[in-house]
């Protein structure tokens, strides 16, 4: 009896180093709340997201970053598959280059309630036929940072129904919304920070429409188009001697809207030109 106690120990404890000894592969993965094109990212493949909805370019995620990189991607999710779908609460999205997303009976991107989303990088266009191009959930914040975004779909920008702390921020960034039912609805709360619509001429965000109206209807069957505030970053290159700037200009002598890292060259309005540095 003995004999047998001591050889199932033995046994056991070689089963327990056999398991430790496992390739990394072998063991279990983490599996995050996120997926692209339908496809889930895990431990396994986050530094190369694949599948059949990938046409070209690449995508990543960093955990440690919470960042999901897209670089000059075109994606084609099929049916009911978003390209994007997240219930992480702290993601950014981060597009790199060209990208373009395109989705059928599905949003092209989805942020899921309880959820906090950045979109930023370079540009990124989202097509959608039957469904919201960028939508946000329940108590959620979408938030789209110095990029350019197209969205179009039968809703362009969209919550779920505009009181359900649904949220969507841009900040400095370039969009444009198109939506047969609503170009940008649906929403509690719209915030533009260093931006402002451009299109349709004087439309704004009507909080008892939840969303972006334009002679007192909702905007749809037409793009919003959003930019950067040229003013406010002319007023943010005031000198130390409140010398206010009329024009910004790269070295390249391109104009500009806003001061970049790098040299500017900044035109008064006493006519004077000056070169400033931005770190």
């Amino acid at each position: 009896m003995k004999k047998k106690i001591t050889t199932n120990r033995i046994l056991s404890c070689l089963s327990m180093v056999a398991l430790l000894l496992l390739p990394t592969s072998m063991k279990a993965q983490t599996r995050y709340e996120l997926y692209v094109g339908g496809t889930q990212v895990t431990t396994d493949n986050a530094a190369n997201i694949t599948g059949a909805w990938l046409k070209s370019g690449s995508v990543a995620f960093d955990a440690s970053s919470m960042t999901l990189t897209l670089t000059n991607v075109s994606i084609e999710a099929e049916n009911d598959i978003n390209g994007i779908r997240s219930g992480l609460n702290g993601l950014t999205i981060k597009f790199m280059g060209n990208n373009l997303i395109k989705t059928y009976y599905a949003s092209g991107i989805y942020n899921d309630m309880n959820g906090g989303m950045t979109i930023t990088g370079d540009s990124v266009k989202v097509e959608t036929s039957q469904q919201s191009a960028i939508f946000t959930g329940y108590d959620s914040q979408l938030t789209i940072s110095k990029c350019t975004v197209d969205a179009k779909g039968l809703w362009g920008l969209t919550g779920v129904v505009g009181n359900k702390n649904e949220k969507i921020a841009i900040e400095h960034a370039t969009v444009y919304a198109y939506g047969n039912y609503g170009s940008i609805s649906s929403l509690s709360a719209f915030i533009l920070t260093g931006c402002q619509i451009k299109s349709p001429l004087s439309a704004e965000f009507n909080s008892d429409y939840h969303a972006v109206c334009y002679n007192g209807d909702i905007v749809m069957n037409r793009y919003v188009t959003i930019k950067p505030d040229k003013s406010a970053g002319i007023e943010a290159t005031k000198a130390k001697d409140d010398i206010v700037a009329e024009a910004i200009y790269n070295t390249s002598g391109r104009r500009i809207d806003q001061m970049q890292r790098g040299i500017n060259i900044v035109r008064t309005k006493k006519g004077s030109t000056r070169k400033i540095m931005v770190k």
